[in-house]
């Protein structure tokens, strides 16, 4: 996790609370169904050399 740079207590506060979320099951239901498998990579893998 990166270290706030920041000195002020509310804005150090406000940083960490980015973490403090849940998603639910609709939302990852919503992005598991973006996945394309292979036709969606945007890079190279070496496990599928030919």
């Amino acid at each position: 996790m990166p270290l706030s740079k920041s000195s002020h207590p509310a804005r150090v506060h406000s940083n960490t609370a980015l973490f403090c979320f849940e998603l639910g099951d609709d939302d990852v239901a919503r992005l598991d169904a973006l996945d394309r498998a292979k036709a969606g990579a945007i890079s190279w893998n070496p496990v599928d050399i030919e």
